[in-house]
């Protein structure tokens, strides 16, 4: 083991980061419904470059393509699906029940659509990069 464990100051950074990110996807989540368009056709934008980036993987640092394929469905894939989809699902949330979904209740739905649909990218990432694995 060559790595030292990280001192109280790294690690008060580390949770004073963590708890930025969870304002700042709060706040993001708070965006209007131009927005969630606006979030939706960065997503297909997103999801396109993937999947021409999938057969010459020329930007791993963006799409994961060094790690495993459970490490970048359950991290890499999950949180760019919430910011892609988050925001339009919160709202078709409290739209379909909006009394079941008040406040943070929403955010529930948006962890369960944000994996499905990471899965659902995943899923459609493998054929084209595994076209050109050694």
């Amino acid at each position: 083991m060559t790595e030292k464990e990280p001192n109280a100051l790294q690690m008060l950074i580390g949770i004073a980061t963590l708890g930025w990110f969870g304002y700042a996807w709060d706040a993001y989540m708070q965006i209007g419904v131009y927005g969630s368009i606006l979030a939706l056709f960065a997503g297909i934008s997103f999801i396109y470059l993937a999947r021409l980036d999938a057969t010459e993987k020329t930007m791993p640092w963006l799409f994961g393509w060094n790690e495993e394929q459970t490490t970048t469905l359950l991290f890499r894939f999950t949180t760019f699906a919430s910011l892609f989809v988050g925001p339009a699902t919160r709202h078709l949330a409290q739209l379909i029940a909006p009394e079941f979904f008040a406040g943070t209740k929403s955010y529930s739905v948006v962890v369960v659509v944000s994996f499905i649909v990471a899965l659902v990218t995943l899923l459609f990432l493998i054929p084209s990069s595994s076209k050109n694995a050694p």
